[in-house]
């Protein structure tokens, strides 16, 4: 028995020091170890909760925001995105070169917008018009399509020509495929062109990139003339087609008095760019500022000097920049890969694609008329890439007509989503990381619906510790451990958030909440310690 006299006290012992002795799972299974990504809005750059410039990537800075509930959340933190898992807690294992192709919509480009009629055998007078050959007069078929040569110097009929291209469409063993269906137009005039990029891995399969050879006789102007009653054939097929290589569509066709007049174009290649490769990269990358029209820095108009515009070299100015080349010059509007290390990375790639990198109208260059500025990528609270379209229309700050202001409208996407490979061969699909995004697929019209990925992870986890204040009263220490990158050795970087109850004070840096403080711990890649 132990015996305590009346008014004997012991003094509390307050807790000095504790310990952790752990093991972090960094494997490709961490099962239930798991939290959702960190949320991110659609502003690059740009902290909207607190209205201040902040670098979501920025792995030395760490914000944190109160909720309702008085609860101290991180927001806005890209991560590495070789370290995601799936909400099973399987690990996507992302590699250095491993990607996705992400299509916004189908591509399309069909031949002879300037709306020339289709050659009528049964109308027997003089005809200016497509031609596409016939029993008596054989046309060429000459054309580079994604980059595989397709070439008939037998073509009778727009529907031959149609199924011989249809022929190119999947690869076989002695060529590559190009990933386009052709369709004959309703009036039989001319074809379109349709890739909706849901097959294939490789760039050859993706969007349209279509060349008219010099070579080519099918589907251009002919004049057909000398109907012979007795023979029941004309008499003459002439090519209006010149010597210089000509696309369909830049054949012009003009209705004078009656008579069509012809001119000949100059123009050689169309490309109709509607997906885009995203590339994940080891190393971090910096992404120039773009204006935003959802918030961020103001947009500062540039200053026109013969002919070139020049911004202020501030972060605003290259925003603006950036903005102006994109809407103006179709800047996005490119098959150039996209490289992308963080969530925040590939979030703002893929809206800044949806706004200003598709040809939405399927022209074959880029037109203010292909800005979807009001399309949001954002990263919700679940772990989840969401997307939503509205019907909404957006007021360019620069670009004017003869009305004011130019209106963007909203268009209608369609989604398709596949691995990628490169031409080579040397880098392999991650058909777990496609996985995820596969649920973006299928059409999304204008509107109020939403699009979202699967939900993806980070490893984490967390440990709670008791401890004593100089009262002796117990309270709870928490420490949360979350993996935040891969490094390019094969080791690993673990986020540390060390909280304690309020009003409780361990940071003294004077940024952030004061009951809270953050670390790292870097992994070597045989598991020892690095650097803490």
């Amino acid at each position: 028995n132990i015996f305590i006299d009346p008014g004997m006290h012991i003094p509390a012992a307050k807790s000095t020091e504790v310990a952790i002795k752990a093991n972090l799972n960094s494997g490709l299974n961490i099962g239930t170890a798991s939290r959702p990504l960190y949320s991110l809005d659609s502003i690059h750059g740009y902290n909207v909760k607190d209205g201040t410039t902040k670098d979501e990537n920025d792995t030395g800075i760490t914000q944190f925001y109160t909720t309702s509930k008085n609860s101290v959340e991180v927001t806005e933190k890209g991560v590495d995105c070789a370290s995601l898992f799936n909400a099973s807690g399987q690990g996507l294992n992302l590699r250095e070169g491993q990607g996705i192709w992400v299509s916004y919509a189908d591509a399309k480009y069909e031949t002879n917008k300037v709306g020339a009629s289709a050659f009528d055998e049964n109308k027997h007078q003089n005809q200016t018009a497509a031609f596409w050959g016939n029993a008596d007069q054989k046309t060429t078929l000459s054309i580079v399509l994604n980059g595989v040569k397709i070439e008939n110097k037998d073509i009778t009929s727009i529907d031959q020509a149609v199924n011989y291209i249809n022929t190119f469409t999947v690869a076989n063993d002695s060529r590559p495929g190009t990933g386009v269906k052709a369709v004959k137009s309703k009036d039989g005039s001319g074809i379109e062109f349709v890739n909706d990029n849901s097959n294939g891995t490789t760039d050859n399969m993706k969007n349209i990139d279509l060349t008219v050879n010099q070579e080519n006789t099918a589907g251009e102007i002919w004049t057909i003339s000398n109907w012979n009653e007795t023979d029941k054939k004309f008499g003459n097929y002439t090519s209006n087609k010149n010597n210089a290589t000509t696309l369909w569509t830049a054949t012009q066709v003009n209705n004078n008095g009656g008579t069509l007049q012809v001119t000949q174009g100059g123009e050689q290649n169309k490309k109709v760019i509607t997906a885009h490769k995203y590339i994940y990269s080891s190393s971090a990358q910096d992404l120039p500022p773009m204006y935003n029209p959802d918030g961020g820095a103001a947009y500062v108009q540039g200053t026109v000097n013969g002919g070139n515009t020049t911004f202020p070299n501030t972060p605003e100015g290259n925003a603006s920049k950036n903005y102006y080349e994109a809407v103006h010059n179709g800047a996005l509007l490119n098959t150039n890969e996209r490289t992308f290390h963080s969530t925040e990375d590939l979030r703002e790639l893929l809206q800044r694609d949806a706004r200003y990198g598709v040809d939405y109208d399927g022209s074959g260059s880029f037109a203010a008329n292909d800005v979807n500025e009001a399309v949001k990528v954002v990263v919700n609270d679940s772990g989840a890439f969401s997307i939503t379209n509205p019907n909404e229309s957006s007021t360019s700050p620069n670009l004017t007509n003869n009305q004011g202001p130019l209106q963007f409208t909203a268009h209608n996407m369609n989604f398709n989503i596949t691995s990628y490979t490169d031409s080579l061969g040397k880098v392999s699909t991650n058909d777990a990381f496609t996985k995820i995004f596969k649920g973006l697929d299928g059409v999304f019209p204008a509107g109020n619906q939403v699009k979202q990925s699967e939900l993806l992870k980070l490893s984490s986890f967390s440990a709670g510790l008791e401890i004593y204040d100089s009262l002796g009263s117990k309270h709870t220490l928490e420490v949360q451990f979350v993996k935040q990158s891969t490094t390019q050795d094969g080791g690993n970087e673990w986020q540390m958030i060390i909280r304690v109850p309020e009003p409780a004070e361990i940071n003294t840096t004077g940024e952030g909440p004061s009951n809270i403080v953050v670390g790292t711990a870097r992994f070597n890649n045989d598991g020892s310690l690095s650097s803490y």
